[in-house]
């Protein structure tokens, strides 16, 4: 088995704060806010304490900024708890892939 190339991308890591908070419209049509714990070239890794349980495989929409500033679509990689500002929180690993049509 080869060793998943992800972990070797470089990544911008945050804290609370340091960047914007995000929108996140997950598969039943909710809409979340998040954090950015992280980005990469390959994905963003988002935290939010209103993820559902095992997301992992499913379609999520993420805009970062009011309205339509920036949006795009992503497979939710991989799905668990991380430390995020003191706080274990529910965290999702998004590869963004699809820019929505009149985004920015």
């Amino acid at each position: 088995m080869q060793p998943d190339n992800r972990r070797l991308e470089f990544r911008e890591y945050f804290y609370r704060g340091d960047m914007p908070q995000v929108s996140v419209k997950l598969p039943d049509a909710s809409v979340v806010n998040a954090d950015i714990a992280d980005i990469s070239t390959k994905g963003v890794g988002l935290v939010s304490p209103h993820f559902p349980d095992d997301m992992t495989g499913k379609t999520v929409e993420v805009t970062i900024g009011n309205q339509t500033t920036y949006k795009a679509s992503g497979k939710v990689l991989t799905s668990g708890f991380a430390k995020f500002s003191g706080q274990s929180l529910p965290r999702i690993s998004v590869d963004i892939y699809t820019p929505k049509e009149g985004s920015n």
